[in-house]
């Protein structure tokens, strides 16, 4: 997760990759669990905290976990 970890995600939303000048913009379901992810969380404990913090089941925080995670992957931007 190398280059997660350089990702720069500011309370509005805002993304930046400053090792590729690349910016995103997520919502703040995808920044709570960058910024997880970031502090070497497991998807499993990433999913437990989504789930109490947005009020979810953890069915559901499990499948948002997943599929993030897939998309971070395509993008290179997790191994």
């Amino acid at each position: 997760m190398s280059r997660l970890r350089q990702i720069l995600v500011h309370n509005d939303g805002f993304a930046f990759d400053p090792t590729t000048g690349e910016s995103f913009t997520c919502n703040s379901t995808a920044a709570f669990i960058i910024n997880l992810l970031k502090s070497e969380k497991s998807p499993q404990e990433v999913s437990l905290e989504l789930a109490d913090a947005f009020d979810v089941t953890g069915q559901d925080a499990d499948h948002d976990v997943f599929d993030f995670i897939y998309h971070l992957r395509i993008l290179n931007i997790i191994e």
